[in-house]
C-alpha cells in the first residue's frame, strides 16, 4: 500500500484537528472542563489536601506532633484509542477531484493538504456532538461499535465514587419539581463554593428547558422569580445546559476552561505523522478509497468530595 503524506497542510495541521473535534464539542465550547491535549498515554490530575484545622495549641518549645496534615492524591487521564474510518469512490466527486487527487510519483505520493482539511471539518459538529456525549456518558462496559463506549465519562465515575455528595433520589425530573431538584443540588454544594463563579450546575437541555418554563409560570403567579436562589444561579448564568448530559441528572463542579483549578478534565492525543491522518486506496487494485484518523481522549475529575451529583433512583 502506497504511503500518502499528509502533513504538508499549510498551516499548523495538528492545531486544526484539535479545532475540528472541539467544535460543535459544547463541554468545551462552554468551558466546562479543562481541555489537555499531547497525552500519549498519561496524565497525572494531582491533589493536593490539607486538615481542616492547622492551627495548634502555642508552645514554646518544639511541637510534640504536626498540627495539619497534608495529603496527596491523583486521578489519572488515560487517553483510548479511537478511529475514524471511511470509504469513498472517487467518481463521487468528479467535479473536484481533478483538483484534489493526490499528486507525484508512485513512492512518493502526497494528498492535496486542502482536501484533507476539507475532508476532516465535515466531521467537526457530529465528532463534536459525539464526544460531548462520550465526556458525560462514555461507559467501557457498552458493546462493541457502541458510540458511548470508547471511554468512561464523567457521569459514569461518578456514579461508582462513594465518595461524591449525592444528594437523595426523588425520581424524574419535571416541571412541576424541576426547582425543588436544583435547590438540593445548590443546598449540598460545599460552602466555600457558594460564592465562586465557577462552580457551575450542568443538567440536561430538555430538563432545563422545564426549569424555564418553571420559570415562566413563576412569573405569571407570584412576585419575583423564583427563589431568589434560583433567581441568582440564572442570572450569573450558574446553571447550563448540555444535549450531552443524561436527561434527569444534574451535576454540580468547579469547571474552568484554561486553569488547571478546574475539577473537570478532558484529555485529548492526535498524533501527526505520514500515517495519521491517511487517504489511499483501500486496496491496490480497486478504485475505492479510504480515510483514516486515529485519537485518543478520556475524561476524568479531580476531586470527587466538591462534585454534587443528582440522579433520579
Amino acid at each position: 500500500m502506497i504511503t500518502v503524506t499528509s502533513s504538508n497542510y499549510s498551516g499548523d495541521f495538528l492545531s486544526f484537528l484539535y479545532q475540528v473535534f472541539t467544535v460543535g464539542n459544547e463541554v468545551i465550547n462552554k468551558g466546562s472542563a479543562r481541555v489537555l491535549t499531547g497525552i500519549a498515554k498519561k496524565r497525572s490530575i494531582p491533589k493536593i489536601s490539607q486538615t481542616a484545622n492547622p492551627l495548634g495549641d502555642y508552645t514554646s518549645g518544639v511541637p510534640g506532633a504536626d498540627t495539619v496534615t497534608t495529603t496527596y492524591a491523583e486521578r489519572e487521564l488515560d487517553p483510548q484509542k479511537m478511529t475514524l474510518y471511511e470509504e469513498f469512490l472517487p467518481e463521487d466527486l468528479q467535479d473536484v477531484w481533478e483538483k484534489w487527487q493526490p499528486v507525484g510519483d508512485f513512492t512518493n505520493l502526497s494528498q492535496n493538504p486542502e482536501f484533507l482539511a476539507d475532508v476532516i471539518e465535515l466531521y467537526n459538529n457530529n465528532a463534536g456532538t459525539q464526544l460531548s456525549k462520550l465526556f458525560f456518558q462514555g461507559d467501557t462496559t457498552l458493546g462493541a461499535g457502541n458510540a458511548m463506549n470508547k471511554f468512561n465519562g464523567i457521569i459514569t465515575r461518578v456514579i461508582a465514587d462513594p465518595g461524591v455528595i449525592d444528594v437523595t433520589p426523588a425520581g424524574v425530573i419535571t416541571k412541576a419539581n424541576v426547582i425543588d431538584r436544583i435547590e438540593e443540588v445548590w443546598a449540598a454544594c460545599p460552602d466555600k463554593f457558594l460564592e465562586d463563579s465557577d462552580w457551575t450546575i450542568k443538567m440536561n437541555t430538555t430538563d432545563f428547558k422545564l426549569l424555564q418554563q418553571a420559570n415562566n409560570d413563576a412569573k405569571k403567579t407570584t412576585t419575583g422569580v423564583l427563589t431568589q436562589n434560583i433567581e441568582r444561579l440564572f442570572l450569573e448564568k450558574r446553571i447550563e445546559n448540555f444535549s450531552g448530559m443524561p436527561k434527569d441528572h444534574i451535576l454540580g463542579a468547579k469547571a474552568l476552561a484554561n486553569s488547571d483549578l478546574s475539577n473537570l478534565f478532558f484529555g485529548f492525543y492526535v498524533e501527526l505523522t505520514d500515517e495519521n491522518p491517511r487517504m489511499n486506496y483501500k486496496d491496490n487494485a480497486g478504485r475505492l478509497w479510504f480515510i483514516r484518523l486515529d485519537l485518543k481522549a478520556d475524561a476524568n475529575y479531580r476531586e470527587a468530595t466538591e462534585i454534587v451529583f443528582y440522579e433520579p433512583v
